[in-house]
């Protein structure tokens, strides 16, 4: 009865796949075969990227899945069209494989146990239906929504993110065809956002045996976010005003941050721009002179300088001093110099070293912090140097880029790490980034005379309730009643280490 559809389903997954293939092996004058192409490049430089769209729960392994049933089943057997896709896939084991969305639903096979049956009216028993959605597990077994209030444990540690399932027939043939990485569709939500990072976990934590292998579901940009249920104006400074400058000097400028917006919590580094130089808007030419070189004449000396400091987080600090020292050498003697010296700066350039030196001051006289603020009142921000927040930012340097002089400064990541050189800087949560001098005593410091900026963090979906992407113990059960759950969380993107 399903065979029009499911014929139609496995063309078209199965043209992308072949496509995918031959695309990156073109042959001048024919189509290449995918098989004999692919075999051909093997073992040159090519990558082959083969993904797939729209698999809408045709392709299961197994065909129907029984409500016990755990893990993934040791013989690999499956829909017709899951056989099929792994038959050919296996001639391109070397590929690289994605899906790209509406894996898990909602054909029938899919989203329903087999074997549970409905209730016998005539014996007055209760009617039972076996879609997924309507199930849950408790880490033991499967029981119907309607048990909840009867599950208090599991109802409590549900309610806090917490929560996996020991199997999924769409995500075993994922596992079986070896895909490398999944990105969750429109389809996949057809059993609830809980269900999907559910799936995810799972085929996280699908073991590397008997032709399995885990899938990563990403979606780096799906976040949890929190708003008001009815119409809610926040409070503006003038009514509700903070105890710090809300704002930052206007001459430099924090490219990742902005006063009351979001940030993602993998940022790792904060770019302050300290100036920008237009090598056209310089002081007249004397006759017989090149403006260009006259340019090249001021970012040598800050290159030299900056080399001179190895790139510390003194930086600020020394190249204020230097500046500071260039513009009174040049204000005390007018007197022209050289235009291919590196050890001096050309008398025009004066208005660009004193935007520097005013810009830069605010650097080398102050130290940048990021505070913990309160989850309901981001006015409410710990100042810098309190017992919960120390320490300034550390690692820094001041950098060059083309015509750009930043100030670089890199936040530390979490203590307690993750799998797969996985990492988050900033759990989920309001924070404050501060412009502020060191408290010349123990304590913290003037607010009043303080600048931040406040700012929030996103909660990446797949990694919640966690920090950064959950470890597995290598327990079989998954106990979701502790703080720390014994699945394998799925991360929501890949890491290319610095």
């Amino acid at each position: 009865m399903n065979s029009g559809p499911i014929g139609r389903g496995f063309f078209a997954a199965a043209c992308v796949l072949i496509t995918a293939a031959s695309s990156f092996s073109q042959t001048r004058g024919r189509a290449p075969d995918p098989v004999t192409e692919s075999t051909k490049q093997s073992s040159g430089a090519t990558t082959h990227i083969l993904y797939t769209g729209k698999l809408l729960g045709y392709f299961r392994v197994p065909d129907r899945q029984p409500l016990n049933a755990t893990g993934c089943p040791a013989l690999i057997d499956g829909s017709q069209e899951a056989r099929q896709f792994i038959d050919l896939r296996n001639r391109h084991r070397d590929a690289i494989l994605v899906g790209t969305g509406d894996n898990f639903a909602p054909e029938f096979g899919a989203r329903v146990f087999s074997d549970v049956r409905p209730g016998d009216s005539k014996k007055r028993e209760a009617y039972k239906t076996g879609n997924k959605e309507l199930w849950m597990w408790d880490a033991t077994s499967w029981f119907p929504y309607q048990d909840l209030d009867n599950h208090r444990l599991f109802r409590a540690a549900a309610a806090r993110g917490y929560g996996s399932v020991p199997t999924d027939n769409v995500g075993c043939f994922l596992s079986a065809a070896g895909y490398d990485a999944v990105v969750p569709g429109k389809h996949d939500f057809y059993f609830g956002p809980e269900r999907v990072r559910q799936l995810a976990r799972f085929m996280a934590s699908i073991e590397k045996r008997d032709g399995y292998k885990p899938v990563q579901m990403l979606a780096a940009n799906l976040v949890i976010k929190t708003s008001w249920a009815k119409n809610h104006k926040p409070l503006s400074d003038k009514v509700d005003p903070p105890a710090f400058i809300p704002w930052w000097p206007a001459e430099l400028v924090v490219k990742e941050i902005q006063d009351g917006k979001p940030v993602y919590p993998w940022l790792s580094t904060l770019r302050i721009k300290i100036a920008e130089f237009d090598p056209k808007a310089v002081a007249p030419e004397p006759k017989g002179q090149n403006t260009q070189k006259r340019f090249s004449s001021l970012k040598d000396w800050i290159k030299q300088k900056l080399d001179s400091y190895g790139y510390n987080v003194e930086g600020p600090t020394k190249m204020h001093c230097d500046v500071e020292k260039e513009i009174n050498s040049i204000t005390s003697n007018a007197a022209p110099m050289e235009v291919a010296s590196t050890s001096r700066v050309d008398p025009a350039f004066l208005p660009e070293l004193t935007a520097i030196e005013s810009a830069i001051g605010n650097l080398a006289h102050n130290k940048v912090w990021i505070c913990p603020a309160d989850r309901l009142d981001p006015n409410n921000v710990t100042a810098p140097g309190s017992d919960v927040c120390r320490e300034p930012l550390q690692k820094g340097k001041v950098l060059l880029k083309d015509n750009r002089l930043e100030y670089d400064l890199d936040l530390p990541e979490l203590a307690d790490g993750g799998k797969d050189c996985h990492y988050s800087t900033l759990p989920g949560q309001n924070y404050g980034l501060w412009l502020a001098p060191v408290p010349a005593k123990e304590g913290a410091v003037d607010p009043k005379k303080s600048y931040c900026l406040r700012f929030s963090v996103y909660f990446p979906f797949f990694f919640y309730p966690a920090a950064v992407p959950a470890l597995s113990d290598g327990r079989t059960s998954v106990a979701h009643y502790e703080p720390d759950p014994y699945y394998t969380g799925a991360h929501p993107f890949l890491r290319l280490l610095r």
